[in-house]
């Protein structure tokens, strides 16, 4: 006679588990002087519990695993099975161990059996009794640390079991990449021989969500005992974050129906971009960050700014956008090198490599040194005169070139004598990186041909020079890049010019701002309108041809991807025109101010 174990007796790893969670509670909650009045914190996940049943000669065999929602297996805990036949519930036979359980694990009491999980969160036990039918209710009623789980199994001797397995079991699918690749593999018990009939079955993938939703992936017809290997587009797997992946076979008149289940995590690669100029003064300097994705803007998190292994701070990142601020203090530099880094908010968004951004310095103000100056006045005259002899060295940093302004522009920052051609370098307005491979054309008007009177490549310094062209009115000198934006300037005299280019991002993105800018509220605002600030308020308004636009504008901007100029040329054709009688819809807060 086995022992009988209540419903209600706690196993030894459960009270190992609660003792430890009461602990926990005690060290953040409680306060010393607290104990009266101790507040219970308990904190459960969820069991995922699996099961099987395969007809044998003796009788009937039911197998199973319980695990966590992090698949990890719980193992001494207590699963319990229930008889019910079309006449209601009947009691069980005496169970007996498999060949891979304890019989210490076994326990029954006249209508249900119980039986302890080992380390691998498995279980197993054999019903004594051929030609057994009916619906098996196995469930695990849960513990201080996990939630209740439950399955219910059909016992039908005629049909054999098909066991379902993920290999490898999937833990975390990448939404960079465009395809996944599921391998499941399928096993008959008891193994079919050469006199059955073997007809193919269909599996059938889907992805269910932590609320309790879920879609159909895709599906695959394989032969019983075959391994089937399922193929998910990147697109289909919906957005980052945790949920289950489930893999079901409805049943034939041969076959039960099977389910397996595995946890997984959907993770996606946050890639950092500037999404503006960087600007600085006597009061610091400013960084606007975009945060992008292959699924677009990265909705939260934060990036923190570095210099060498000192932070400078952080700043929250909303809708795909952060914006910091921070003095930087390097008095004998022009410029500092730092680092921007992603800092994700959940586990799914993983950080990409930082980004390098070089930051102008604004020399502190004089006026920071006046009580200084004051007291060594007081002193003696000669330590006045050695404390104003600095101002030399003020007026040679001043002599120096200005840092990038942000802005395309094209200046001639010496004349040649006539006749003697153009020469200078090219740009990147914002960090002033050189560009090398760009293309400097003079284009003269022509009724036929492309009016190319000279071309030029720069080399890998960014510099140019250009031979003598005869000038006509109207000529035109354009400088292209391949990342970045195509500048075009009346042909200027010849001499030594600086060109300044902005990349494509940047360039589509201050399109958008001066669309919004000109249209006005509240396509506009205090702030810098942004690309998911102009498609909520097209929404609003039901301005399909807008929204569409903002959506590729922040897809372009912000998307891992390079933007080449076919791709810039599609989202400028796309740009709305610039009409102010847009009529508001009723429920805009704009229109009720």
């Amino acid at each position: 006679m086995l022992p009988v174990v209540p419903r209600t007796a706690p196993t030894f790893g459960s009270a190992v588990r609660w003792g430890g969670l009461g602990l926990l509670s005690l060290g953040l909650l409680l306060g010393p002087n607290s104990a009266r009045a101790a507040p219970k914190l308990r904190v459960r996940g969820e069991s995922s519990l699996s099961a099987r049943v395969i007809p044998r000669t003796t009788g009937t065999e039911v197998r199973g695993v319980l695990k966590d929602d992090s698949g990890r297996p719980i193992g001494q805990a207590h699963v319990r099975a229930t008889l019910r036949a079309a006449a209601g519930a009947r009691s069980l036979p005496p169970p007996q161990a498999c060949q891979t359980t304890e019989r210490r694990q076994l326990h029954a009491s006249a209508d249900e059996v119980v039986v302890d999980t080992d380390g691998a969160g498995s279980f197993c036990f054999l019903l004594p009794e051929p030609g057994l039918t009916g619906k098996l209710q196995v469930h695990f009623e849960g513990d201080p640390l996990y939630g209740r789980s439950e399955v219910e199994l059909d016992i039908d001797g005629s049909r054999r079991s098909l066991s379902l397995r993920f290999s490898p079991e999937p833990r975390v699918l990448s939404l960079d990449r465009a395809e996944q690749s599921v391998c499941v593999e399928t096993r008959v018990e008891p193994p079919l021989d050469s006199s059955d009939e073997v007809t193919p079955i269909q599996l059938q993938l889907t992805m269910v969500e932590r609320g309790g939703s879920s879609h159909v992936l895709t599906r695959s017809t394989i032969t019983p005992g075959e391994r089937a290997e399922l193929r998910v587009k990147a697109t289909d797997l919906g957005a980052p974050g945790p949920a289950t992946l489930s893999v079901q076979f409805t049943g034939t008149h041969a076959l039960q129906p099977a389910e397996a289940r595995a946890s997984i995590q959907r993770t996606v690669r946050v890639v950092l971009s500037l999404a503006g100029p960087v600007t600085a003064d006597s009061d610091g300097a400013t960084l606007n960050v975009a945060a992008g994705s292959t699924l677009g803007a990265v909705p939260g998190g934060a990036i923190e700014i570095v210099a060498g292994e000192s932070s400078l701070g952080t700043a929250p990142v909303t809708e795909g956008a952060a914006r910091w601020t921070g003095l930087i203090e390097a008095p004998r530099r022009s410029e500092v090198s730092v680092g921007v880094r992603y800092l994700p908010d959940a586990p799914w968004y993983l950080p990409g490599e930082p980004l390098a951004v070089a930051v102008p310095v604004t020399p502190p103000s004089p006026w920071r040194a006046l009580p200084w100056v004051i007291a060594v006045m007081v002193v003696t005259a000669w330590v006045i005169r050695g404390w104003l002899r600095p101002g030399r060295r003020q007026a040679r940093m001043g002599s120096e070139a200005p840092p990038p302004s942000g802005r395309p522009s094209l200046e001639v920052i010496a004349a040649g004598p006539a006749r003697s051609g153009w020469r200078g370098r090219v740009a990147d307005a914002h960090d002033g990186n050189p560009i090398p491979e760009a293309r400097i054309t003079i284009r003269v008007p022509s009724f036929g041909g492309d009016g190319i009177a000279a071309s030029v490549t720069t080399d890998r310094t960014g510099r140019f020079e250009l031979g003598h062209v005869d000038s006509v009115e109207g000529a035109q000198l354009e400088v292209w890049a391949r990342w970045h934006a195509t500048l075009v300037r009346p042909l200027p005299p010849a001499g030594e010019m600086g060109i300044a280019l902005i990349s494509r991002r940047r360039a589509l993105l201050a399109r958008l701002v001066d669309w919004a800018k000109e249209m006005g509220p509240p396509w506009s605002g205090r702030d810098e309108p942004t690309p998911g600030h102009v498609r909520r308020v097209a929404g609003r308004r039901h301005a399909a041809e807008v929204q569409g636009w903002a959506k590729g504008v922040e897809a372009a901007a912000y998307g891992p991807e390079p933007l080449d100029e076919q791709r810039e040329r599609e989202v400028d054709q796309q740009e709305p025109p610039r009409v102010k009688n847009i009529e508001p819809d009723r429920h805009d807060p704009a229109r009720r101010r």
